[in-house]
């Protein structure tokens, strides 16, 4: 999970900071229980000031798309920047013509791919 601290929570760490005593964590002796102990507060300040974020979760993969449509689109996905970044006319036309391909692409896969789960289902 993800944490993020909002902006009166920062605040009131910031009054909080001075307050901390950390006393008991120097009073140790040893290397491995100062680290530690020391470790225990840290992980204390930050679970009292942080709010838990859940992570989006990746989209489910459409099965009839495979890696070959993947590269196309990114393709298609970078060619606006290099007619944008170019300016010549052909890389206007690019940009269209993949944008094209595509969409023509993804309607014949989805397509095959509902015609064979169909026609496997029937028997």
């Amino acid at each position: 999970m993800k944490r993020g601290i909002t902006k009166t929570k920062t605040r009131q760490l910031e009054k909080d900071i001075p307050d901390i005593n950390l006393d008991n964590t120097l009073k140790v002796d040893h290397v491995n229980m100062f680290c530690n102990s020391l470790t225990d507060n840290l992980t204390r300040i930050v679970e009292k000031y942080t709010m838990k974020m859940k992570h989006l979760q990746k989209k489910t993969r459409l099965p009839w798309l495979n890696s070959e449509i993947f590269k196309l689109m990114k393709k298609r996905d970078l060619a606006p920047k290099v007619a944008l970044s170019g300016g010549l006319s052909t890389d206007f036309l690019i940009y269209k013509g993949l944008r094209k391909e595509v969409s023509m692409v993804l309607r014949k896969a989805k397509t095959s791919y509902y015609s064979l789960t169909n026609s496997g289902g029937q028997g």
